[in-house]
């Protein structure tokens, strides 16, 4: 489980929705399709779910297995979040209706990305690429005092960085969601942010979960990675993690700061468009969780 992924696939404006389940074997993509019936002068509305690529696939869930995923996701739709703070389920829309007010522009943090390569997201685990997202970011934070740095990247992530530092009263945790600017350049795409902002309101979830199933899920990734000969901890190590388990147990509070990482977004040139949909998400994890978004973009 803590190796699958679903994914929000090629968002755009026009067009079906289309979402993809990831794994460490393959990606499956899935469309899901809106139809419309006419009786008695009435609209009635109906929707499926159709695989458009990848192996088949089976999914269990409780005692039942489902040989054609297709009818799972038709049982258990998946839910789609827009910008303006509504969502798809099935063939119901419910509309968001509090006011959303734009993500402060003062609030982005801007750096100079000079010498990275905006097209290339992860550094990898072998043949790192230096010129990478995730690499340069790397670089600044291992200078910084964090106990642990742990790259989370790939399948079943939580985020792609996560910082870890043991205070006396509390242990704080970081995450922070990297994407790589269409086509390596800054410019004003919102397409840029619709995956990254679904990521980071999707690690949510980890506010409500215990603190040891939190680190657990650090070490047993660990683990996975050291049968292949790397390793997912870039400070800190192994034993330092497996006794912050213990303090996890010992129910040592976790604080969470959420981070949007996207150098292909301009700080002096962002749109109002993009502002709003920040806003969606900084709301979303405000109210949901207490949780303050940031933002990292590029000047």
């Amino acid at each position: 489980m803590s190796a699958i992924d679903i994914n929000v696939h090629e968002p755009s404006l026009e067009g079906n929705l289309k979402f993809c389940i990831e794994t460490e074997a393959g990606t499956v993509s899935f469309e899901h399709l809106i139809s419309t019936t006419e009786k008695n002068g009435a609209i009635y509305y109906d929707f499926n779910i159709r695989k458009t690529s990848g192996e088949s696939a089976t999914i269990k869930f409780g005692s039942k297995l489902y040989m054609n995923i297709e009818n799972f996701f038709t049982n258990y739709p998946p839910i789609f979040w827009f910008a303006d703070g509504s969502y798809l389920q099935g063939y119901e829309h419910i509309e968001f209706n509090e006011e959303i007010l734009l993500y402060p522009k003062d609030n982005i943090i801007s750096w100079d990305w000079e010498n990275v390569n905006l097209s290339h997201e992860s550094e990898n685990f072998s043949n790192i690429r230096t010129d990478s997202i995730q690499y340069f970011c790397f670089q600044k934070f291992l200078i910084q005092d964090y106990d642990i740095i742990y790259n989370d990247d790939n399948s079943g992530e939580i985020a792609d960085i996560i910082t870890i530092k043991n205070l006396p009263e509390s242990i704080e945790v970081e995450f922070y969601h990297l994407k790589y600017a269409r086509e390596g350049k800054v410019s004003n795409q919102i397409n840029n942010l619709y995956e990254v902002c679904g990521q980071a309101q999707k690690s949510l979830v980890w506010k409500y979960k215990e603190g040891k199933e939190f680190i657990d899920h650090l070490i047993k990734r660990e683990f996975k990675k050291k049968r292949e000969n790397q390793t997912r901890i870039k400070k800190g190590s192994l034993e330092e993690l497996e006794k912050l388990l213990e303090l996890a147990k010992r129910t040592k509070p976790i604080k969470y700061d959420i981070y949007i990482v996207q150098p292909g977004l301009s700080k002096a040139d962002t749109s109002d468009a993009i502002l709003n949909l920040l806003g969606v998400t900084a709301n979303h994890l405000k109210k949901e969780g207490n949780i303050n978004l940031k933002v990292i973009a590029n000047q």
